[in-house]
């Protein structure tokens, strides 16, 4: 029987690490979920899609805070039941399935994983302002504030559900610059990395 091969995947925003991660699934002939993710756990859990993208790797906050940030709020349902659902998700995703995982503290989810390999995309500032500039037809002021917020985001999402620093070398098997080479190679190089790694855990 083939071993499955489950990679979890973090990313600067505009590091371009979501489309390494499609283009490394496809590579490899296994599931890729990011939105995917999303959509499967608000299938499990009765609750809107569009619930858990609102919430999407955002920290807990404060009612009145999370009112001023128009995140609204549902009674009975804290961002913390909503993290654990969409764990439980990420664990029943890697249990089945060969797979690449996108975000949302993945890594530590699957902490006591068999064989996971943890990944983590960044790239230099001028690379990322110059894509996020492109893809959103903004100035590159605008993709700077942006980077500056989506990044600060994701790192206060992971630090407070996990015991780790979001983007800390240490956290992951392998921290790799997507601006060293483009998102064909920096792909191809995780492939790589990943079947020559196996199945150890160290």
């Amino acid at each position: 029987m083939e071993k499955k091969i489950v990679i979890t995947l973090g990313r600067q925003y505009g590091s371009g690490g979501r489309d390494v991660g499609k283009l490394l699934a496809e590579m490899l002939g296994i599931g890729f979920y990011d939105r995917k993710l999303i959509d499967e756990a608000a299938r499990s859990s009765g609750l809107a899609a569009d619930f858990f993208e609102e919430k999407d790797e955002t920290a807990p906050t404060g009612l009145i805070h999370a009112l001023s940030l128009g995140l609204g709020f549902t009674p009975g349902f804290s961002q913390e039941a909503l993290f654990k659902i969409q764990s439980d998700t990420i664990k029943e995703i890697a249990g089945r399935e060969s797979c690449i995982i996108v975000g949302r503290c993945a890594d530590y989810v699957l902490r006591n994983t068999d064989g996971c390999t943890n990944i983590f995309i960044h790239s230099a500032m001028p690379h990322r302002i110059t894509r996020v500039a492109a893809r959103n037809s903004i100035t590159e002021k605008e993709a700077a504030e942006r980077i500056a917020r989506i990044d600060k985001r994701r790192a206060a999402y992971y630090d407070f559900y996990t015991d780790k620093t979001w983007g800390d070398s240490k956290s992951y098997h392998l921290s790799i610059d997507s601006s060293v080479l483009d998102i064909d190679r920096t792909a191809k190089y995780i492939r790589e990395f990943v079947l020559g790694r196996g199945g150890q855990n160290g």
